[in-house]
């Protein structure tokens, strides 16, 4: 079975992935890309064993890629090589890398143009200048307009695409050049949105694009204590998410401390141990997040250690076991990763058409949660044939607030899914969309 794990330079260093390779006694290849540049470095038993970049081959390759700063890596565990040019213990490699450090540049490549913000920017200025007219965009033979009256945006077109579909396109495009147009004519319009809302989604969207973890793999390869360990060492503040068999969890750090976990409804410490009893499942470390709390107080040294202790006097999370008439399902795991970039999102249920409980992103054994289940079904009894009147609506859901939490409740032909949020985020405008996305394209098979 391949396993594999990626990631980006910007903020783990290269040393430090190279160290869990060996630690881990992988075997396998890294391969290091940026722009047109790559590089491999192959690993056997734990071992570094050969290395390549450019026309560099053996150690002088392998420092070349360990000073790398920029672009990304994979690493895959069914890549092998006959090739054998590096002989010396990997301590060795990594210490005598430190040292050459200073003696050698560091291989940086210029950061890219992006002219889309130039567009964004500009656009800005033609509305608050009540400017008439369209702006002209081309990219490799490719055209398209966006049009303005009175300061406002009014029609966008790119090929088949019209309105809002083909401007939030345009304004995500990296390499395209652009000119305004002031001929006065317009067309019919397909646009009715504030100029200032229709650039400020622009933006979010092309950051929900650009959002690129800066580490995402399987616990099979490396277990999650080893990978927390060196975001904590490299001191970055993000937020690791685990998912595993539609669970999904958090962890969060800041300047290399850990400052709050999640998992399901556990908080704080117990929920960190819990997540770091995971030996299956795929992790994402996205670079910057903030925590929403603070739960967590003690080092992060201690922290892992304690976790170690307890290891063996807990039975680990894949095997344990979820109530009767519940199953994990390969499918809830697609609903939980489309829900993840939600801020305030923290698991999902599925209810059958009678009530009962058919699967569950959460971890075994809640009662709190059973409970919530429990009101949810009696209430969804009572609202049958409202929520039968209101399916298929791309408009409508209904939200139950219990405590701090609160169930957003979409109706499906065959069953209910219950997404759980904090309740503080269940106004936000944005769960609209993301119930009109899950309704469009998540098919349980339920």
């Amino acid at each position: 079975m391949t396993m594999s794990f990626s990631g980006s330079l910007e903020a783990v260093q290269m040393a430090d992935i190279v160290q869990m390779c060996c630690l881990a006694s992988a075997d396998g290849g890294l391969q290091l890309s940026h722009g047109g540049f790559v590089g491999h470095i192959f690993l056997r038993k734990g071992q570094v064993v050969h290395a390549e970049a450019s026309d560099r081959e053996g150690e002088e390759a392998l420092y070349l890629l360990l000073s790398l700063r920029q672009g990304r890596f994979e690493f895959q565990n069914d890549v092998t090589t006959t090739k054998e040019t590096i002989s010396a213990e990997w301590e060795y490699l990594l210490i005598e890398a430190a040292r050459r450090k200073d003696e050698q540049p560091i291989l940086i490549f210029p950061p890219s143009s992006t002219p889309q913000d130039k567009l964004t920017e500009m656009l800005q200025m033609y509305c608050l200048a009540f400017m008439e007219g369209g702006v002209r965009l081309e990219q490799e033979g490719m055209a398209g307009h966006i049009y303005l009256r009175e300061g406002q945006i009014v029609h966008a077109k790119v090929g088949k695409k019209k309105g809002e579909e083909a401007l939030y396109y345009l304004l995500s495009l990296e390499d395209a050049t652009f000119e305004f147009q002031s001929d006065g004519y317009t067309p019919e319009d397909s646009i009715y949105g504030h100029w200032e809302h229709l650039l400020a989604e622009g933006v979010r969207r092309r950051r929900e694009l650009d959002a690129v973890p800066v580490l995402a793999g399987d616990l099979c390869v490396f277990k999650l204590a080893d990978i927390l360990q060196m975001f904590c060492v490299s001191g970055l503040d993000g937020d690791l998410q685990l998912i595993h068999n539609g669970f999904y969890g958090h962890i969060y750090l800041q300047e290399g401390q850990i400052v709050h976990a999640q998992a399901g409804l556990q908080k704080g410490e117990q929920a960190l141990h819990f997540l770091l009893s995971f030996r299956q499942g795929s992790f994402e470390f996205r670079k910057d997040e903030t925590s929403p709390d603070e739960t967590i107080y003690a080092r992060w040294e201690y922290l892992l250690l304690e976790a170690a202790r307890l290891r063996d006097e807990e039975a680990p999370a894949a095997g344990q076991e979820f109530p009767a008439g519940t199953r994990q399902n390969g499918k809830l795991e697609l609903l939980v990763k489309r829900c993840s970039g939600f801020r305030g999102f923290k698991g999902a249920v599925v209810l059958s058409e009678t009530g009962d409980l058919l699967a569950s992103s959460f971890a075994p054994l809640e009662t709190r949660l059973v409970e919530l289940v429990a009101n949810c079904a009696t209430l969804y009894h009572s609202l049958e044939e409202e929520l039968a009147v209101e399916n298929g609506s791309m408009d409508k859901c209904f939200v139950l607030n219990f405590q701090e939490n609160s169930f957003v409740a979409i109706t499906q032909p065959k069953h209910l899914i219950l997404l759980l949020v904090d309740r503080r985020n269940a106004a936000d405008p944005m769960l609209l969309d993301l119930v009109r996305t899950i309704r469009q394209s998540v098919h349980l098979g339920y």
